[in-house]
C-alpha cells in the first residue's frame, strides 16, 4: 500500500501506518468474501511488512512511518491516532467470530 496515486498515473510510493492498516482491513474483507487465496497471500505479505516496519516492539503501538525513518529519530515519541488500527481490529474480530 502506497501513500498516493495521482490522476496522471504517478504514484507516491512512501508508506505510512494508516495506509497499511486500511489496506489490511480491505484485504481481509475482500479475501473473506471472494475466498481468493491470492488476496490472503497479499494480506500475509502486508502483515509481515507491518510487523517488520511499523509495529513498535520497544514501546508498543505503531510507528508513524517505516522503521528506518523512525529509527533515525524523525518520528520522536509520537504515536499515530489509533482510528485506522481499531477499524482494522474490529474487522479482524468480526471475521474471527464468523469463522472466516
Amino acid at each position: 500500500m502506497f501513500n498516493r496515486a495521482y490522476s496522471d498515473g504517478s504514484v507516491d510510493r512512501d508508506k505510512f501506518w494508516w495506509e497499511q492498516a486500511e489496506g489490511l482491513r480491505a484485504l481481509m474483507v475482500t479475501a473473506s468474501t471472494s475466498h481468493s487465496r491470492d488476496l490472503w497471500h497479499r494480506y500475509e505479505q502486508t502483515l509481515k511488512l507491518v510487523k517488520e516496519q511499523f509495529v513498535d516492539d520497544a514501546h508498543g503501538g505503531w510507528k508513524l512511518t517505516v522503521k528506518q525513518t523512525c529509527d533515525s529519530g524523525h518520528c520522536g515519541n509520537e504515536q499515530p491516532d489509533p482510528y485506522h488500527m481499531i477499524g482494522m481490529d474490529v474487522i479482524a474480530l468480526g471475521l474471527s467470530k464468523a469463522g472466516r
